[in-house]
């Protein structure tokens, strides 16, 4: 799936990730891969993760790496705990492919 994140496009996918890592985002390429050994909470944590490795680099931030888990983890229980939240900004609830 093609995704944007502040004006930069993504391609978003699952595919096997050697090592540690469950995620991987490239930059240059607009790539963001997800380790397709995941659970379905760990695979959301990860994209998560990911996508804000990209507005990170797209905003010229820098977070550690810590910082980034633990944002997406929050972000992750927020809205998974509150659904409303989704229609509250105006994000479609409708089913779609999994990545």
């Amino acid at each position: 799936m093609k995704i944007d994140v502040l004006g930069y496009e993504y391609e978003v996918g699952r595919g096997y990730i050697p090592g540690d890592a469950t995620g991987i985002v490239d930059h240059k390429t607009g790539c963001i891969i997800i380790d397709d050994n995941l659970s379905p909470t760990m695979s959301a944590e990860t994209v998560l993760h990911e996508v804000i490795h990209a507005i990170e680099y797209a905003s010229r931030l820098e977070f550690e790496e810590t910082e980034i888990w633990l944002l997406a983890r929050g972000l992750y229980s927020v809205l998974k705990s509150n659904a409303q939240l989704l229609e509250m900004i105006g994000v479609c609830n409708e089913p779609s492919e999994d990545i």
